[in-house]
């Protein structure tokens, strides 16, 4: 039962990545990287023994910064299940509150602030995403891009490994990966 879902998971991944703005015309793009991000969640496995966030039972969506998309998240993730806990959205303010995010979605802010965030999260099982492509080599793990009239999306291997976060192989086959890891051997 779980490698069918995995299976149609991963097949619902690929059109959206492949064609999403075809197959979703009703869709708006902002419901897309909403879409996008609730699919990486099953794609990625957090060691439940390293999670900051204090409620077990609750997968903790933060928004950083000034983004359109908090109230889509809030939305969509009302009352759906990620990793079999209840999704629940904030707004991310202080180090308090990134640290004890599974998922941090990173939108418009400045550099310093960027630098800030990412510097709490730096080793953490906390999974960054950004819709901003000038942000996919800042050390943010999954950056939804525009990639001609469709999105899709880079991974920083290097960040994610660092992180101790596992993405399936699947997703990373899916994805233009930044900053990889050199393989030794031939």
């Amino acid at each position: 039962m779980k490698s069918k879902n995995s299976f149609s998971d991963l097949l619902l991944l690929l059109l959206i990545v492949t064609n999403a703005f075809s197959l979703f015309s009703q869709v708006n793009e902002q419901q897309l990287k909403v879409i996008f991000i609730e699919r990486f969640t099953q794609f990625i496995d957090w060691d439940t023994t390293q999670i900051s966030n204090p409620d077990k039972n609750v997968f903790i969506i933060g928004t950083i910064g000034k983004n359109e998309l908090y109230p889509e998240f809030q939305s969509f993730f009302s009352n759906r299940l990620i990793k079999g806990k209840k999704a629940k959205v904030i707004i991310a303010k202080t180090e308090e509150d990134y640290l004890r995010c599974d998922l941090l979605f990173i939108s418009k802010v400045s550099d310093d602030k960027l630098s800030d965030v990412l510097d709490v999260v730096y080793d953490k099982p906390i999974l960054t995403i950004s819709d901003e492509q000038e942000l996919t080599d800042s050390g943010i793990l999954i950056t939804i891009c525009r990639k001609g009239e469709h999105l899709g999306f880079c991974i920083n291997e290097k960040a994610l490994a660092r992180s101790g976060l596992n993405a399936n192989y699947l997703l990373m086959e899916s994805a233009e990966i930044i900053n990889p890891i050199k393989k030794i051997g031939p």
